[in-house]
Order: C-alpha cells, then structure tokens, then sequence
C-alpha cells in the first residue's frame, strides 16, 4: 500500500500528478493509485483531479521534519536523553505518550502526529484532528513534586503557551482559564494535562497541546464552539512553520516546566491577569452538578479562578467546571 506521506510528498514536489507518473514513481497500478488518492480525500485533504493535468492539492502542506524539528530545538533541549517521535497517524498523542517509559528527571520526551483519529481535549470532548493541519504533541516529563501540588500547572502551561505564540508574532493573544487559548475572541489552542503512574510523591506528567494552524482550509470540519486558526490570522505569507512551532512549544514547555520544579515561575499571575480573556466581564461557570455566576476576578497563585457574585467570592480549580462569557 502507498504510504500517505508519501503520495503527499509527491503531490507537494510537483504540483499536478498524472496518474501515470504516479504510478511510475511508486511502481503500482492506475487502480491503486486512485484508491490511494481516494483514501488521503477521505481523511478530508483537498485534492482536485483535473482531466488531462491529473491530481493536484488544493493547499500545499508543510509536514513534520526530524531534522527542522531539532534545528528549531533551543540548545539545552538536544541531549541524547531527549526524544521527539514523529507518527504519520495515531488515535492520540496522549494516550501513547501516556505509554512511554518515562524520561529520567530533568530530560523530556514528545510524541507528535500528522493526524489524530480520537483525539481528546478536557472534560472527554472531541478534539478535531485533520492531517497535516495543525500542532498535535504531547510532552512527557518526569514529575518530581507530587500532582497535588501541580494544580497551578494547567493555567501555568497554558500562558506559557499564550506567551511562546506571542514571541512568534500572533496577534491578540489571550487566556482563558484553565487551559485554553484565544486569539481574536476565539479559541486558537488548549491543553490536556494527565498524570500516570504513582500519583503520591511524583509522577509521569504528559501534556497534550493542541494549535489551529491550517484547519480553516478543511472546509467540511464543524465544530460546536467559535474558533480560529493562525492560516486565518495571519494570513498565508507570514504563517508559521508547523515545524518550528511545534519546535517552540517544546521549549517552551521544557523552559515552563524546570521553573515549576525549581519554584522559579516569577511574576505569571500578573502576567495571566494581563492576558485573561475574561478578567472583570460577566461570566457563567458550569459543572455536571451546578452552576455559578458571576464577574471574573483572575487567577490565584494555586491555580484557582476567583469569581464574585452578590453571595461573595468563590474559588474555582480546575476539573470540571467549564468558564463562559455571559450573552
């Protein structure tokens, strides 16, 4: 069988493909050049098949490279304890991460893919995963403090995030508690965070991050809250490399998670209220038990979200509450 990021190399080297040349290149069969073909429209690429010309993508793609990827690497985040894979297609960048014998302390590891086929964001949603058109990494870290104290780590991670986007040059970069990020009112990005392993004095932390880079070319992709991708904000001359952003946000976790553990983070709630999307408006939260509203007061140095209302001040961690502007 043509393998996917193969037939797609071909397709972005030389433009329009006839079947004939394809089926030169990969010593195969018209057939088998159309079902292939078939298959890389099915996972929702734009490939136009136009007569006596042949097959062409729509958008060029920019596909991971191993070694753009390291070239982007800050200098302390090339040791040969660290580890970058790189996958075609998995079901989630989490959950094998999750599976990985973890790094030794102090080192990382990161899991990154074209496509997701289940991809999850908080709370078990869906997170939509078209190939090659986003960022979908997972970090792996040894944790040496217990997950009892790393509640602060998903807002923490998240304006790490906001930050690394900002230093690239996007525009309106906001936050949102805990771990999501806006650009232009609408969600760019978000974090999963989950721990494995023995959870009493350290354990396995991975950190699913997830950026809209391309998406809004995939035009049969709905999804049921507004968002944005930076094709749309920034427009396709100065968009960014796929593989220089998922370059920066390695180090910019590995940077984020070291201040952590050395209780190092400085003055991030400041620099959060700076940010917050939804500092002093009107917003509503919700659980699968409750609801509370009220106006948004900003982050705590424990994580928590403050919100008050006509009963008082109300402190929120993170789990299953779910934050929305009042309409």
């Amino acid at each position: 069988m043509i393998e996917n990021r193969a037939l797609l190399v071909a397709l972005n080297e030389h433009g329009f493909c006839s079947d004939e040349m394809l089926a030169i290149q990969f010593s195969t069969t018209h057939p088998e050049i159309h079902k292939a073909i078939k298959r890389l429209q099915s996972l929702g690429l734009m490939i136009e098949n136009v007569a006596g010309k042949g097959y062409c993508l729509q958008h060029e793609l920019e596909l991971f490279d191993s070694d753009l990827l390291h070239s982007h690497l800050q200098k302390d985040c090339r040791s040969s304890e660290d580890q970058l894979l790189l996958f075609d297609q998995l079901s989630s960048t989490n959950q094998l991460a999750g599976e990985l014998v973890a790094p030794s302390h102090g080192y990382w590891s990161a899991v990154l893919s074209e496509l997701q086929t289940a991809g999850r964001g908080r709370r078990g949603r869906t997170w939509i995963s078209p190939y090659a058109a986003n960022i979908y990494l997972s970090v792996v870290w040894a944790l040496s403090r217990p997950p009892s104290q790393a509640a602060v780590l998903s807002p923490f991670l998240a304006l790490r995030v906001g930050q690394c986007l900002q230093r690239l040059g996007v525009p309106k970069v906001q936050v949102k508690w805990p771990n999501d990020i806006y650009c232009d009112g609408k969600k760019i990005a978000g974090l999963l965070l989950e721990c494995f392993g023995e959870l009493s004095d350290s354990c396995t932390l991975v950190v699913g991050v997830g950026v809209n880079v391309s998406m809004s070319t995939y035009k049969t992709i709905t999804i049921d809250q507004e968002w944005i991708d930076l094709l749309t904000v920034m427009g396709a001359a100065d968009c960014l490399s796929r593989n220089q952003l998922a370059a920066e946000l390695i180090n910019s976790l590995f940077v984020a998670l070291r201040e952590f553990e050395s209780d190092q983070m400085g003055l991030w709630q400041e620099q959060w209220q700076a940010m917050d999307a939804f500092h002093g408006q009107s917003v509503s939260l919700q659980d699968p038990h409750q609801g509370l509203s009220g106006i948004a007061q900003g982050i705590c140095a424990d994580g928590a979200y403050k919100v008050s209302n006509k009963e008082g001040e109300h402190r929120l961690l993170t789990g299953d509450m779910s934050l929305r502007r009042m309409t």
